[in-house]
This record gives structure tokens, sequence and C-alpha cells, in this order.
């Protein structure tokens, strides 16, 4: 997850401010994923790693609906963690 990290904070056209920026906001946001609920940490988690929505659904054991649910569920929650 921390090659991702580094790739979420990497512009070529970036200022310094802005790339800063963009570390520290993923940084915040790769320390509110373990406070999510388990399933959509999980999601997230594989997300991260670049694993498909019909992988994620295919590990859970779940249908792909059950994933977007979990995902959108996660980012709600991870915007509400992340404005506190």
């Amino acid at each position: 997850m921390t090659s991702r990290l580094q790739a979420c904070a990497a512009s070529p056209d970036a200022s310094s401010d802005e790339v800063q920026s963009q570390t520290d906001l993923c940084l915040r946001l790769h320390d509110a994923i373990p406070h999510l609920p388990t399933r959509e940490r999980l999601v997230m988690e594989l997300l991260l790693e670049g694993k498909t929505q019909a992988t994620i659904a295919h590990v859970l054991d779940v249908c792909e609906g059950t994933v977007s649910r979990l995902r959108m569920r996660a980012i709600a929650t991870l915007r509400d963690l992340m404005a506190e």
C-alpha cells in the first residue's frame, strides 16, 4: 500500500507545496483506513492493492454489488473520518 501512497502524491506538474499537501492527505487516508469496519477495510485494502471488484467479490465470497456497496460506505466513512 505504501507504493500506492507514493503514487498518490507524485505528480510531475505539482509544486513542492502541492506535493506536500497531497502527501499529507495520502498519509491521513492511510491512517484512517484501519478505523473502518472490517469488511469495508478489506475492500479498501484490496482496491489499493489493485484488485478488481470481481476479484474482491471472489475473495470475500460475496456478489460484486455487495463489494460496490461496501466500497461506497467505506468512502463515505473515510470522508467523515478525515473531516474530523
